[in-house]
This record gives structure tokens, sequence and C-alpha cells, in this order.
């Protein structure tokens, strides 16, 4: 306990008050001289009380959608409707800046209401580790020291002044698998259908909240006895059919975007080009004018996959190691080992989605939760022992990886650049006239 309040008084006076602005140094996430202009700085900036502040395209519907949520107005006379890429897959983020704006009673400064947001997410995050860890494992350490390391996780102290929620849809999963194996797998069929329901439904507006949520469930049942298993699946099926029907009912109503519909992605198109790829390669033919999973040829295998687990070992490597090591030494901790190469796949499976090949540290903070939680145990099982020298092992793995997280600059390079290498030390703005394009 004296540890986590440690490291939360720690982070919160080093970064969260930090007036560092990690979202402009992402680095070649946004800017490269190489490649088209992506983040839209150049196109605007905003006068908040602490001075001009530039800001991401991306992000920005985060604050403009918070004036869609004012509107009283049927939809076709709005005068703000939902907008951004993506829109409505991210809705809870400005729902959230939004209730804290006016939780006060009145309109507070919209832009330290994105800085509240991450602050709070992170706590709460922080405090579902706890839970979910307590929920698996019965001694006392491994709730600690899962909480300690998600405390210092880079996803979440890399975005404290970001106006994108990009933890969102991980700390989601983390209500969600709290609520579900403390709540809903001794529930009735019924009432599990129904609150599943509602979870996947409210999940969809939570930056893949639902979709991982969703994952672990299923993946989750493979654990259970015979019966609850089929049982949990058919209502998850059941759950996740019913939330798709109630969003197609409000979309259509309300008009809501989709990414989906904006990248002009099919599930059907891109199961039946992958069905094809597998067919030509299983014959031996040529298969560089065919995609799988909505990759031109082996890009799928041989950049994408690649890049993406490249990405996850630089940050994860010594937990994984004490994760395997959990294998052994905490039963408990088995599953969660096996969910992360899952988990993994699920959280980056946006990219496939619009065909990115790029590693967003943010998606794999799923995959790092399975890993976190089983590492959290193989070390609560040796900190929990009587014996001096495992205790303290444990102890000195715990700070070894925490000190790992705390180099954001690294980490930024890893998270939003796939290397800590895309950092350079300077930085030239060319401003061009009105009529040139502003090149960085």
């Amino acid at each position: 306990m004296v540890g986590l309040l440690c490291a939360i008084v720690g982070v919160f006076f080093a970064y969260a008050r930090s007036d560092v602005d990690w979202e402009i140094l992402q680095t070649k996430h946004y800017w490269s001289a190489d490649k088209a202009y992506y983040g839209g700085y150049a196109a605007q900036f905003v006068a908040t009380p602490t001075g001009y502040r530039t800001l991401i395209a991306e992000g920005l519907c985060n604050y403009t959608n918070m004036l869609a949520l004012r509107e009283k107005l049927p939809a076709e006379k709005t005068r703000h409707p939902v907008q951004g890429f993506p829109g409505t897959e991210r809705l809870a983020s400005p729902f959230l800046a939004y209730a804290l704006l006016h939780l006060p009673g009145e309109e507070a400064d919209s832009w330290s209401v994105f800085w509240q947001a991450n602050v709070l997410l992170w706590l709460l995050s922080i405090y579902l580790a706890h839970r979910v860890a307590a929920l698996f494992f019965a001694d006392r350490c491994t709730p600690w020291i899962a909480a300690i390391l998600v405390a210092l996780y880079p996803a979440l102290t890399l975005t404290f002044n970001a106006i994108k929620q990009q933890t969102l849809g991980t700390t989601y999963l983390l209500l969600g698998m709290y609520l579900f194996e403390g709540r809903l797998s001794r529930a009735g069929p019924l009432f599990r259908v129904a609150a599943l329901a509602a979870l996947m439904f409210l999940g969809q507006f939570a930056d893949g909240g639902w979709w991982f949520l969703a994952a672990f469930i299923f993946f989750r049942a493979w654990w259970m006895p015979g019966r609850k298993k089929w049982t949990t699946i058919i209502c998850l099926g059941t759950a996740v059919g019913l939330s798709e029907l109630w969003l197609a009912w409000l979309g259509g109503i309300y008009h809501l975007p989709s990414v989906t519909h904006a990248l002009g992605f099919s599930y059907g198109r891109v199961l039946g080009e992958s069905w094809t790829w597998l067919n030509a390669w299983a014959r031996g033919a040529d298969v560089s004018q065919l995609r799988f999973l909505n990759f031109p040829g082996f890009t799928f295998f041989s950049v994408y996959w690649p890049v993406i687990c490249r990405g996850f070992l630089s940050v994860h490597a010594p937990l994984l190691l004490v994760a395997v090591a959990g294998l052994f030494l905490e039963p408990r901790s088995r599953m969660f080992t096996c969910l992360a190469v899952p988990m993994l796949f699920v959280g980056h499976s946006g990219m496939i989605i619009a065909g990115w090949l790029f590693y967003y540290g943010y998606l794999s903070f799923p995959a790092a939760m399975m890993v976190i939680f089983a590492a959290a145990g193989a070390l609560g099982n040796l900190a929990g022992r009587t014996a001096l020298l495992p205790r303290v092992a444990a102890l000195a793995i715990v700070a070894g990886a925490c000190w790992n997280f705390t180099g954001l600059k690294k980490q930024a390079g890893i998270y939003y650049g796939a290397g800590p290498e895309y950092y350079r030390r300077n930085i030239e703005v060319h401003y061009g006239n009105e009529s040139k394009r502003v090149s960085y």
C-alpha cells in the first residue's frame, strides 16, 4: 500500500502536473519529412488560459462533440452533429469531459477538463487493476503489485495533457472485467445477457472498450467448467448482437458516423479476400496481388505482425519473462499469460480496419494488462513467502519494471514512433505563405 501511494504521488507531481505536452512530442506519429502531413497542427491553434495550444485534428472532435452533446433538436436540425474520425467510437471521451465541465454548476476551463479526465482515468485504472487482481489472486501482495505497475504504465503517464483519451478503452475493459468476474459470472442467464448487452452497448463509444471486453470474456470462458463455459459464450454472443442492433437503431436516428463506413471497410469483403488469399497460398500460387486481413501480399506476416510484436517486446520484455516464470510458480496466472497474444491481436485489430502499418502503444494496453496480472501473480507468490531472498527478488523486479516505465522520452518514441531513435534533438518549422503548405 505504501509503495502504491508513493508511486501515485510521484507520478502525479513528476508527470501529471508537468507542463510537458507529450501529444506535441510524439514525433513521427504526427510529422515526418518524407510522408504526408497527418496531425493537422498547421491548420488550427487555439488560445487557452495557459497560452496558445496546437491541436491534432484527430482529437479535436473530442472538443467539438461537446457542442453536439448540448443539442436538443432533432438530428436533421442540429447545428453541431457528431463528427470526427473516429466519431461515434469516441463519444464517451467528450461525454466524460462534458460532465466534468458542467459538474460545478457552471462552465469551467474546457481545456483543463481534458487534463482532469485523463488524471481520473489514470486513478480509476489503478483502482480497477487492484480490484480485478484481488478477484483472481487470494494473496495479499499481488493486487498491490498490479496496481503499482499500472500506476507507472506509459500509456497512461504519456497522455495526461492529451485531448484524446486513448486509454479509455482499456479502463473500460478493466471495469467490465471487475463487473463480470465479481458479479455477472454468477448471475442468471437473462440478467447476464441484459447486463452484458448494456456493457457492450456503452463500450461501443469507449475507444474499443466493448471489443476488448468481449474478447476477454470469450477467452476467459474457456477456463470455466463445461456447462458454465457454453452458457457464458452464448450469453456473450447474444449480448453483442443486441448491442449492435441497439447501436444501429440509435445511429440511424442521430446519423452517427462510423469509422468502418468512413474507411469503406467491410467485414464480409475482408473475410472473402482473406479466404481467396489462403486458397491461393495453399496451391502455391502468387498472392502478391491478393489481400490477407486487409493487407496486400505477405504484408500482414512480414511487416504488420513483426512491427506490433517488436514494439510490444521493447516495453514488456522483463514482465513477459516473469509472466512465463509464473506458468510454473503460480497456476492462477496461467490464464493471463495465455491471453497476452490474443489480446495483443485484438488490441491492434483496428489497424487492420485502417490498413495502417504502425505501432500505437496504447493499443497494446489490453494485452499489457494480461501480462501485468500474470507477472503480478508470480511476483505476489514470491513476495508472500517467509524467506527473505524471494521477497527481495520480487521487490527488485517490480522496481526494475517501474524504472523502465519512467523514461517517458524513450517510451514515447516506442509508443508513437516504433522506436526511441525517431526522436530528434531539434525540430525545424518552415512557415510557407498563404499558397503553400507548412512543412516540418
